[in-house]
Formats: structure tokens, sequence, C-alpha cells
């Protein structure tokens, strides 16, 4: 089968995206503590809509695991699951089941590997 170039369309929306935001922040506390990633869970959060819907990228697994964990410390018991993991150990059911979840707002923090 040859492509014919006037059989589709492109469409460039650019990168421009208002409701996406990239944070940097410097590390001031020792790394295995995970203390520094305290921001992500605003102090008052006792409802779901309370935490904002963020990636955190982990440098592997283990590490995204034990955010995961610290993460929950943060929270009242009953938004546990509301952290949840997105790696490639997890099947591709899974990962389309936790991004649908994260759309919606059930999941607010993905913990992430490259």
């Amino acid at each position: 089968m040859q492509l014919n170039p006037t059989n589709y369309h492109y469409l460039n929306l650019g990168n421009q995206r208002p409701n996406v935001s990239l944070v940097v922040r410097a590390i001031h506390n020792p790394v295995s503590g995970y203390t520094d990633l305290k921001f992500v869970v605003p102090p008052h959060a006792r409802t779901i809509t309370d935490i904002p819907k963020t990636w955190i990228y982990a440098d592997s697994i283990n590490i995204g695991a034990e955010i995961i964990d610290y993460i929950r410390t943060l929270l009242p018991e009953s938004l546990h699951g509301t952290v949840r993991p997105y790696n490639a150990a997890h099947g591709v059911a899974y990962r389309d089941e936790v991004m649908a979840q994260f759309k919606s707002g059930d999941l607010r923090v993905l913990v992430c590997t490259e």
C-alpha cells in the first residue's frame, strides 16, 4: 500500500498547555527522606479535589514505591488510593486504567519512571 499525501491532514497544536506546569525545586533535605516532596499535598487536603493532579518522576520503580509510601503519609487514609505507580512493570491494561482514572480525577498523583 502506498500512502497518498492528499489522504491525511497534519495538525500541530504546539506545546502550549495552559493547564500544565513544570515545577523544578532545589533539594534542601536528605534525598532518601523525600520531605522535599511535601509541597505535592496541601496541608489542608481532606478530599480528593484538594490534591492537585501531579506526576512525579522517580529514578527507579523501587524509589517510586518509596515516594508513594511517603506521599501517602501526608494524606488521610481514605485518600491513600489516589496515589498510584505508573511504570513499565505494570501491564498495558493496568496503565490504561490508571490513566483513565487520572484523567477523570479519581487518581491525583502518579509516580512514574522513564
